[in-house]
């Protein structure tokens, strides 16, 4: 296919098995071009360009997300970048994949005189005709140019930097050779290509990744290495996804297999393999077990939360009020005094709401006490009557006496009183007022058991989806709190303060 000096901006377009001289597939001597989710798979040139050969001299050339596989030439197996002009724009290529092409020179990509920008692609087992590897069976340049490659797995590469990787990728099953080569070249468990692309150069549009499945997702059981935002997105055309049946070890929580964690208990297989033998854990019908979706609160506006249930959700005690931001909140809260406390007047009396004073930061609608459980002294419960508005700093003042010497403990009448100020701050683990990147680093430790959280922390900032326990499902609950999840959108809690 020739597209002379026009251009061309394909979407979701297939070559195969095609042959040619010049580009065994596409040849297009000029125009600015974009190819996205596109596929080039056994295509064959004589000369230059197994399956795309291009002229970069005065047009810029992009790949998005597409797959080269099995395609051969005498010079650049799966694509040819000529050049013979000293200026002009870089081609790209992002979240590609170039896998098993071979040529006499440049097996993956030949090019000349441009600089190829290659993003968070993976370049592996392109080879000479003889069937060895190098790094130059990855890319090979021709002269007057130099690659430009980050967070990519590229074999062979060294130095290693700029979030590159020369491990082995770990395909599902590359030796499979189908024609259809979908399902061979996913990304298996444990792949240094999960989480560690760059997503800054994802363009909007694309939402799902070359096998139709979503390309924003994180893998709760790998740590993140990627840059951008989200950090999560993963090298090469397929996004991991632990929800389609692959089977492995989840580490990072110590917790051995992820197959005890689901609600069929452990037999050998994660349980989102067994949706089409309980109907039941796939309420929604999207083929994915529903706790491994994005937790999004369905709330209904104007609907309280005993009144409607949620078909997915980040924390079955908070509500959406309008079915898109996340409200949650304190209203039942514990002090604890040194020794036990009394009233003032009458001396020695359990305390009552009456004795307390509340005043909440930068609002006049103060919340009121509705219950004061001493049977705990010198533990006092406090039960509000509505949630604490998140954010705000609520300060709780109080009448009080030690009922062992009789001293004001804490007084609302008595010059600059000391305060009891309550707050809180969704992802806050580390309970410094801020959100900031250690809130993740004390996180994974109380998860890895090397620290043990706080009474009320474990409940509230690191249990996060409220199962009573802490699985890898809580770090993914987490980071949709950080960073929101859309679409629908729910509230970014990143960098987020106390006040």
């Amino acid at each position: 296919m020739s597209f002379g000096t026009g251009g061309a901006n394909l979407v979701e377009c297939d070559f195969r098995g095609n042959q040619g001289s010049t580009g065994g597939a596409v040849y297009m001597p000029g125009g600015p071009s974009t190819f996205t989710l596109c596929e080039f798979n056994d295509n064959d040139a004589g000369g230059e360009g197994g399956a795309v050969w291009a002229s970069v001299s005065v047009a810029p050339f992009e790949f998005i997300n597409t797959l080269f596989l099995r395609n051969d030439a005498d010079e650049g197996g799966g694509i040819y970048f000529s050049d013979t002009t000293t200026s002009g724009p870089n081609p790209k290529l992002e979240f590609c994949s170039l896998i098993g092409n071979a040529a006499n020179s440049g097996g993956g990509i030949r090019f000349f005189g441009r600089d190829p920008q290659i993003t968070s692609c993976i370049l592996w087992d392109n080879a000479f005709p003889n069937g060895t590897t190098s790094y130059a069976s990855q890319i090979s340049d021709g002269g007057g140019g130099i690659e430009v490659v980050t967070y990519s797995d590229v074999m062979h590469l060294t130095p290693l930097s700029n979030g590159n990787t020369d491990a082995d990728p770990t395909f599902l099953d590359p030796t499979a050779q189908d024609e259809d080569a979908t399902n061979d070249y996913w990304l298996a468990t444990g792949s240094p290509c999960i989480d560690a692309a760059d997503s800054t150069n994802l363009p909007s549009g694309v939402t799902n990744d070359l096998a139709d499945k979503p390309r924003v997702l994180d893998d709760p059981c790998t740590v993140d290495a990627g840059t951008g935002m989200p950090t999560y997105l993963d090298m090469g055309v397929y996004e991991f996804n632990r929800c389609v049946g692959v089977e492995g070890p989840c580490n990072e929580f110590n917790l051995g297999d992820c197959d005890p964690l689901g609600p069929t208990g452990p037999n050998g297989l994660i349980d989102v393999c067994e949706i089409a033998e309980f109907p039941d854990l796939d309420l929604d019908g999207s083929g994915s077990l529903d706790v491994c979706q994005p937790r999004i609160v369905q709330g209904v506006a104007g609907v309280s939360f005993a009144e409607h249930a949620f078909s997915g959700y980040i924390d079955p005690r908070q509500e959406s009020s309008d079915g898109i931001n996340v409200d949650l909140g304190i209203e039942k809260f514990t002090i604890v005094f040194a020794e036990p406390v009394g009233r003032r007047e009458p001396a020695g009396d359990p305390l009552t709401a009456a004795d307390f004073t509340v005043q909440v930061s930068s609002g006049t609608d103060m919340p009121k006490i509705t219950d004061v459980d001493t049977t705990g002294n010198p533990s006092i419960v406090l039960t509000l009557d509505r949630k604490l508005p998140l954010q705000k700093t609520t300060i709780f003042t109080v009448d009080a006496i030690s009922l062992l010497t009789g001293h004001v403990i804490l007084s609302a009448g008595y010059g600059d009183p000391n305060r009891m100020r309550v707050g809180y701050l969704p992802t806050d683990v580390n309970q410094n007022s801020t959100n900031d990147p250690f809130d993740l680093l004390v996180f994974r430790q109380y998860a890895n058991g090397i620290l043990k959280p706080k009474i009320g922390v474990a409940d509230d900032f690191v249990d996060t989806n409220r199962s009573g326990a802490l699985d890898p499902f809580d770090l993914l609950v987490f980071r949709q709190l950080v960073n929101g999840v859309s679409p629908p959108s729910t509230r970014v809690w990143a960098g987020e303060t106390l006040h």
